[in-house]
């Protein structure tokens, strides 16, 4: 008896805590709190033969549950779902069902009963391969072309959208090719606006592209020299033909401009001319080269022929 009436004033204080305790966990595990959660939505049971070109990416869940039990929930864990079984081509109005968690004891309600999932019929179409390029080749090599493998793709997608597709290209980037080398390179399929279209693939979605190069042609200044063929009038001569510009870029292999010094005009032709003339002459370029300035002016100058005797020269 001593010893229950001992220390009574801890013993009654600690009996007071415990109670206090049984109450705020009994509050805890038995009130319910209402918490509203963004679900992702996702689709099931689609026919092959169709595709969703709309649905809402997620819905509004609220879970009723206790506090212990909210904390417990994982919201990126939560899924509902439409079942697009019966699902026809236009809109549907359906009902999107969530998936409960098991182990929680919990009421869930979906906050948005009814969603609208628009469906259209799948279509496959054929087109050819087209190949755009970026950037410059390196300094050593010129680009001629390129071979695709395969050369023709088929384009999948929404009826809509695949009738809108007017090319499908791949994208070479030419600072990095080298020869005898082939690319791996992603398509894509192009709308009206030259702009890649959305819902929408291609299968292949990659093809694989080899470009023709050949090596970079050497630049090279050369003198231009006029060639003609005749000679002035009676009583006039020859004084002066000049080229403008008198010299020009040439572009070509480097062994055959390595030869080059000059390059010639077309002949001029000056029999009986009388007077100062301005020609516009073609240059004749070896087989191969090629100029930026193909046509030259050629100035020719005559003057009369004083006459024996010392007269004075004819204006």
């Amino acid at each position: 008896m001593r010893r229950l009436t001992s220390n009574w004033p801890i013993k009654l204080a600690s009996l007071f805590v415990a109670v206090l305790l049984w109450f705020h966990v009994q509050e805890q595990t038995t009130n319910v709190e209402r918490e509203t959660y963004s679900v992702q939505l996702s689709a099931v049971n689609l026919p092959p033969d169709l595709v969703v070109t709309s649905m809402p990416k997620s819905v509004r869940v609220t879970c009723e549950a206790t506090r212990p039990a909210l904390e417990s929930i994982d919201p990126t864990r939560l899924v509902a779902e439409v079942d697009l079984g019966s699902a026809q081509p236009g809109r549907n109005q359906l009902v999107p069902q969530l998936r409960q968690p098991l182990n929680i004891r919990a009421k869930w309600e979906v906050r948005d009963p009814v969603v609208t999932v628009e469906i259209e019929r799948l279509m496959s179409s054929n087109h050819p391969v087209e190949i755009d390029t970026s950037g410059s080749p390196p300094s050593d090599l010129i680009y001629l072309s390129s071979t695709v493998d395969p050369e023709t793709v088929s384009v999948v997608g929404p009826v809509s959208k695949v009738r809108e597709v007017r090319r499908v290209r791949a994208v070479l980037n030419l600072s990095r090719v080298r020869p005898a080398t082939s690319y791996l390179l992603r398509l894509e399929a192009l709308g009206p606006d030259g702009k890649p279209l959305g819902q929408v693939r291609t299968e292949p979605s990659e093809v694989s592209v080899r470009p023709a190069l050949a090596p970079a042609l050497a630049p090279r200044s050369v003198s231009v020299t006029p060639r003609w063929t005749g000679t002035p009038a009676f009583g006039f001569r020859l004084v002066a033909v000049t080229a403008d510009p008198s010299q020009v870029a040439l572009t070509g292999k480097s062994e055959v401009l390595s030869g080059l010094a000059s390059v010639e005009t077309e002949p001029i032709d000056l029999d009986g001319i009388d007077a100062n003339r301005v020609f516009r002459v073609r240059l004749r370029l070896p087989q191969g080269v090629t100029t930026a300035t193909p046509i030259v002016e050629v100035s020719v100058r005559v003057e009369r022929i004083p006459e024996a005797g010392g007269g004075s020269q004819a204006p």
